[in-house]
């Protein structure tokens, strides 16, 4: 019997929500409608999601908590997956974010940042040596291919990410210095929500 807890008050079956990628992980992003850190996932999948190592659950699991496994996933180790969401939910019981990561960058070149008003934080990926003046509002700001895209050693708006994933978010500025949130996971830079046209050309 699959049992689970949201807030204390909403129970996943009574819903008639599946646990799946879309359902119950942090990493699905609802503006793509995909995961966040791997490619070519179906997201309405309950058999990828109980195989996926890197599944961080939305969902509070209560202590009867019994995780369904299906045949073809009969090797799996549910008790260490269940453990490593405990793992996780404790983390963030305990956060300080935005003013300090509940999580490592494992990258050298990665700085904690919180903006001034103190509402969000993000790591600082740069890999632009130019030297240019920070710019108080995104409004005033040199804008590349996207609106989100722009010319700033920092971010001037929040990524309004849930606290699962704001400490794992980063603000990687390219060479040329356009700055955008991007997800790292394990040190790596996994996805940057817009990718660079190929046609694209900065204009003077």
């Amino acid at each position: 019997m699959l049992k689970l807890v949201v807030n204390n008050t909403t129970n996943q079956e009574n819903t008639g929500e599946k646990l799946t990628c879309r359902n119950s992980c942090e990493y699905y992003d609802e503006i793509t409608e995909s995961c966040s850190i791997k490619s070519n996932v179906n997201v309405d999948s309950t058999y990828e999601v109980l195989g996926c190592t890197h599944f961080l659950s939305k969902i509070v699991p209560d202590e009867n908590y019994e995780r369904p496994k299906p045949k073809a996933l009969n090797n799996m180790d549910d008790d260490s997956m269940l453990k490593e969401v405990l793992e996780q939910k404790a983390i963030l019981d305990a956060s300080k974010y935005p003013m300090k990561p509940d999580f490592p960058s494992r990258r050298s070149d990665a700085t904690w940042f919180v903006a001034p008003c103190g509402t969000y934080g993000c790591w600082i990926i740069s890999g632009s040596a130019n030297k240019f003046s920070i710019v108080k509002d995104v409004d005033e700001v040199e804008k590349g291919w996207h609106a989100n895209v722009y010319r700033s050693p920092i971010p001037l708006h929040d990524h309004k990410s849930s606290l699962g994933l704001a400490s794992r978010i980063a603000w990687v500025v390219d060479e040329e210095g356009y700055g955008q949130y991007a997800l790292i996971f394990n040190g790596d830079i996994t996805k940057t929500r817009y990718p660079r046209p190929r046609n694209w050309k900065r204009s003077y």
